[in-house]
């Protein structure tokens, strides 16, 4: 999935892929089997820009969080989407990482300058999940800044074989 804020996206903008900016702040689906985005109905500002979303296993929702609105689901098989708290946090900065950890079922907000969030979602009812900022955190968080550039950017995953976020 990508969502498109306003039609616009930087490497779109810059011309290196497909001009999405014929649906304007819609959501897209991309379907590696036959290589073809398409748009879902769902507005993108109901969450706004600048948002981190990760696939839910469990519930097979996709969670949304934006510092500026609070936490979404989007439902990519009916294509809906909805708010499930509102808050504004910009203490959780924008763009950054959510992955999902299989061995507790929780996900984890991590923000470029090494801080981490966790994220409890409620199944039963998204709208009762929790994020709390994880302290006591210890070791050397990654480089942040971009070899070559002036830029911070990280990307972290799952790694099953070893159940840990790198």
């Amino acid at each position: 999935l990508m969502a498109a804020a306003n039609g616009v996206n930087t490497c779109i903008a810059e011309g290196r892929y497909n001009d999405f900016s014929i649906y304007p702040g819609k959501v897209f689906h991309y379907n590696p089997n036959t290589k073809v985005w398409t748009p879902s109905p769902v507005d993108v500002n109901l969450w706004g820009p600048y948002v981190d979303s990760e696939y839910d296993p469990q519930s097979g929702l996709i969670v949304v969080i934006s510092k500026n609105k609070g936490l979404f689901t989007y439902d990519p098989l009916n294509k809906v989407g909805r708010q499930e708290i509102s808050w504004f946090k910009p203490e959780l900065s924008y763009a950054q990482n959510l992955v999902y950890f299989p061995p507790n079922g929780k996900m984890y907000h991590i923000l470029n300058d090494g801080q981490v969030y966790e994220v409890t979602p409620d199944r039963s009812n998204f709208a009762n999940s929790t994020i709390v900022q994880i302290t006591g955190i210890t070791g050397t968080p990654p480089p942040l800044t971009i070899p070559s550039t002036s830029e911070t950017e990280t990307g972290f995953a799952y790694d099953s074989a070893n159940q840990i976020i790198g």
